[in-house]
C-alpha cells in the first residue's frame, strides 16, 4: 500500500513538473518572440540614423555653398567701394 502511495505522489510530482515545464517553454518562446521585435526596431532605427546622417551631410554641403555664395558677395562689395573710391 506504501508503495502504491508513493507511485501516485511520484506520478503527481512529475505531472507538475511537466506542467511547469510546459509553461517555461512557453515563455521561453515569448522571450525569443520579444527578442526578435527589438532586433526589428534596432533595424529600422539604424534606418532611421541613416536618414538623419544623410541630411546632416545634405545640410552642410548647402551651408558650405552659402558660404560661398558669401564669399562671392563681399568680393563683388570689395570691388563696388574699390570701384566707387577710383
Amino acid at each position: 500500500m506504501a508503495s502504491a502511495e508513493q507511485l501516485r505522489i511520484a506520478h503527481s510530482v512529475e505531472g507538475k513538473v511537466m506542467g511547469v515545464d510546459g509553461r517555461v517553454q512557453h515563455v521561453g518562446d515569448d522571450v525569443q518572440d520579444v527578442g526578435k521585435k527589438v532586433e526589428d526596431v534596432d533595424d529600422k532605427l539604424q534606418g532611421v540614423g541613416d536618414k538623419v546622417q544623410g541630411v546632416d551631410n545634405k545640410a552642410q554641403r548647402i551651408d558650405e555653398g552659402v558660404k560661398d555664395v558669401g564669399d562671392k558677395v563681399q568680393a563683388v562689395d570689395r570691388k563696388l567701394v574699390d570701384t566707387n573710391r577710383s
